[in-house]
């Protein structure tokens, strides 16, 4: 194998660490009731999963909420 070529195998167990590449920006309070969104864009291998919390608590996804 030449220099610089990585087999198959390697490439599969290759972990390359998440980066977040878009995110929300917060500075303000916001009233409850009303809608934000969560903006979150990371990448990496494996494919990251992103979580949200607030107070501690997660964040789960309901049918009105997308």
């Amino acid at each position: 194998m030449s220099p610089g070529h990585v087999r198959h195998s390697e490439m599969r167990d290759r972990h390359l660490a998440a980066k977040i590449v878009k995110n929300s920006h917060f500075s303000q309070t916001y009233k409850l009731g009303y809608k934000i969104l969560l903006l979150c864009e990371a990448e990496g291998t494996p494919m990251p999963m992103v979580v949200w919390y607030k107070d501690g608590a997660e964040l789960v996804k309901y049918k009105n909420v997308h």
